[in-house]
């Protein structure tokens, strides 16, 4: 099996986090202000209803990419990797592989995706973005224009395409590619299901879902809870915490062999001070599904309760301070708080 793409960079040095939100990036204020106004985010507003607007927005998204990428080349990050023969590749969402379940929101999502590639090997994302451009004009004629609107069962295959695609040009291991897909396209249908109301939508049997369960149930969550984060850091950690070798990468469950022998490998390939950050960052992701799942642990039914006595005595157990702990970890490792709050 080859080592995929060392996607998110960001995932073991902090430097470029801020990416999604230019002004936290430690930039000259031109650029950042180049940035915030540029007029690709003026689509997030009034997001493109007709083919004409359409291509104009592919063109601002591609200069919106173009200006990122000046921005950072000569930043130390930039030159680290450089050093190591890797280049940079950054790309913005298209529609079929954002997280969205509306049309409209999907297609203005300009949360900056990173890639590491070796010199060279730029051409291979190229083409992956160029099939994925050309799946996403399928959807946006699909949805006729009626933005934003929920995605209809065409579009949706044609979303989950792009994710199959995206996922296999960059290398993930087959069984979680297909276990995302499918978790994908029930989380988008029980959104689209419970638009009367949030309930369905919380409980959805979706892989994002089940995997900050399955952290819960396997005692990661614990060991982030009483363990002594800088002593987790010094040595290699229990197996279960390398299924998350990538930032945004889903393994079809938390025992994945596939998916934990590319963690095992990722931080082989690392020297010793970026293992120390690698394992944090594996902390931290463990933190982040936790915090997922207590997140919503009131809203379970009661049957679901049941059915998972240890996230019940999990939540249960949870100390003064605890939560506080893994926020800050979050925080330390994705440079800003989650995106909700208890």
């Amino acid at each position: 099996m080859n080592l995929p793409f060392l996607f998110d960079i960001l995932s073991i040095n902090c430097e470029l986090r801020g990416l999604a939100n230019p002004s936290g990036l430690a930039l000259p204020s031109d650029i950042k202000s180049r940035l915030r106004h540029h007029p690709a985010r003026n689509y997030i507003s009034f997001p493109p209803t007709t083919k004409k607007e359409y291509e104009a927005f592919k063109e601002a998204r591609r200069d919106y990419v173009t200006l990122i990428r000046k921005a950072v080349e000569g930043t130390p990050t930039w030159r680290w990797l450089k050093g190591l023969g890797l280049e940079m590749f950054f790309s913005l969402p298209t529609l079929g592989t954002s997280p969205h379940p509306f049309v409209g929101n999907a297609l203005t999502d300009l949360g900056v995706e990173t890639y590491i590639v070796g010199e060279g090997e730029e051409g291979v994302l190229d083409n992956l973005f160029k099939e994925l451009e050309e799946l996403e004009g399928e959807i946006f004629e699909g949805a006729g224009g009626a933005l934003p609107s929920p995605h209809t069962p065409e579009t949706i295959a044609l979303a989950a395409r792009a994710h199959e695609r995206r996922g296999t040009y960059l290398s993930y291991p087959p069984c979680c590619v297909e276990r995302f897909v499918s978790g994908w396209k029930e989380g988008v249908k029980a959104m689209v299901d419970s638009l009367g109301g949030a309930e369905r939508a919380i409980v959805a049997p979706t892989l994002e879902f089940t995997i900050s369960i399955e952290v819960i149930e396997r005692g990661l969550s614990e060991r982030v809870r009483i363990g002594d984060l800088d002593e987790l850091a010094t040595e290699r950690l229990p197996r279960g915490f390398y299924a998350f070798p990538y930032d945004n990468f889903y393994p079809c469950r938390v025992g994945c062999p596939a998916a934990t022998y590319l963690g095992l490998l990722y931080e082989e390939k690392l020297d010793e001070g970026l293992r120390r950050k690698f394992r944090r960052n594996l902390l931290g992701r463990v933190a982040l599904e936790t915090l997922e799942a207590i997140r919503y642990f009131p809203s379970w039914p009661p049957e679901l309760k049941r059915a998972h006595p240890e996230v019940a005595s999990f939540v249960s157990s949870l100390r003064p301070g605890d939560l506080n702990k893994l926020l800050a970890l979050v925080e330390e490792v994705y440079g800003e708080s989650p995106p909700f709050i208890f």
